[in-house]
């Protein structure tokens, strides 16, 4: 009977296998379709973003990111420093850019040491901040540095920047011009990005460990280094993941998120004053929040309120600005110049008051 057993044992693992390398064949033929990828489209996946990734990569681009953007090994990616009225926006190719020496928006230059007697604002973002799908001069920032000419105000937003890479560039640059204030412009879309250690491309994430955060994925692989793995990753699992994301978890991964968040504002407010700044939030509406009448504040707009009292720091509420301008906004994709002006508007009392 032993040798029976035994020829049944290999026949069921030979089985096994073959239906498994089946199944792996399969994935890899299916994820090799940029439209079936997109059908899993996850936006708290990183396997989503990844499997994306390898179908628009290509080997001569050395930065695989976006348009107009370098590798970081800190921070995943940053903007190309020194451009100079690049035409680089896909969905508006009409819309220009300028960077400055050290990759901030627009060609004004900003030197590590003070300006005697203007105030210095550094406003940390994601591309609603940097100012996607609109000119130089069409963003809230801009707006703001027309009205206020005695000031410096500095563009750290940067398209795909959750609030832990905004963290690590306040860090590493933003401490050192040594600002009277720092804004952080809060978005629900940047929640689920510091979760995810692939987003856009490869990028550094932390995880709260005994309530302290942990720096990981640092130094950020590059793009080589992606696609030379990716090979070796089993398409399978990528795919289970996918599903099982758009089934079941949506909360709990909600949840997470929230906690990472607030975690990395506290570290960033503690930052802020240890320059010594002022910090100062605004809950950045988007997309339907534009339109939204209500009068009480949303989950999100609560938990930045709930966030700002206990740190006892500024946080302004966007939305009512909206609400009360009477102008048809624009709810899909990134802002129009029309509502950056009223973002504009609605700031320059609190961040300049008379």
């Amino acid at each position: 009977m032993a040798p029976v057993l035994t020829r049944r044992r290999i026949f069921l693992i030979v089985y096994v296998l073959c239906v498994l390398v089946f199944f792996e064949v399969c994935a890899r033929v299916a994820v090799r379709s940029e439209q079936f990828v997109l059908k899993l489209y996850s936006d708290d996946n990183e396997r989503f973003w990844r499997l994306w990734f390898a179908q628009r990569a290509r080997p001569e681009d050395q930065a695989a990111v976006f348009y107009c953007h370098q590798y970081s090994s800190t921070r995943g990616w940053s903007i190309t420093p020194n451009l100079r009225d690049v035409h680089c926006m896909p969905t508006h190719p009409d819309k220009f850019l300028n960077t400055n020496a050290h990759g901030l928006r627009g060609r004004r230059e900003f030197s590590y040491e003070r300006t005697p007697g203007q105030k210095r604002v550094a406003v940390f973002g994601d591309s609603f901040t940097f100012g996607e799908e609109v000119s130089d001069n069409e963003t809230y920032l801009a707006y703001l540095a027309e009205q206020f000419p005695d000031s410096e105000i500095m563009n750290f937003g940067v398209r795909g920047y959750g609030y832990d890479q905004m963290l690590l560039y306040l860090k590493e640059e933003g401490v050192r011009y040594h600002p009277d204030v720092v804004v952080l412009a809060f978005n629900k879309l940047d929640l689920s990005r510091d979760r995810l250690a692939f987003r856009d491309a490869a990028k550094p994430r932390f995880r709260l460990v005994d309530r302290q955060l942990e720096l990981q994925n640092s130094p950020v692989p590059t793009a080589q280094q992606v696609m030379a793995a990716e090979p070796f990753r089993l398409k399978m699992l990528d795919l289970l993941s996918l599903i099982g994301t758009r089934v079941y978890g949506a909360e709990a991964r909600r949840q997470e998120s929230e906690q990472l968040a607030v975690a990395l504002i506290e570290e960033f407010d503690r930052t802020v004053r240890a320059i010594p700044a002022k910090p100062i939030y605004f809950y950045m509406p988007v997309l339907e929040e534009l339109r939204d009448p209500r009068k009480a504040l949303s989950r999100e707009e609560q938990l930045l309120q709930n966030l700002c009292d206990r740190l006892h720091s500024p946080c302004i509420q966007l939305r009512p600005a909206f609400q009360s301008s009477g102008k048809k906004l624009l709810t899909e994709g990134h802002w129009s110049p029309q509502e950056h002006r009223i973002a504009a508007q609605a700031l320059s009392a609190s961040l300049f008051p008379r």
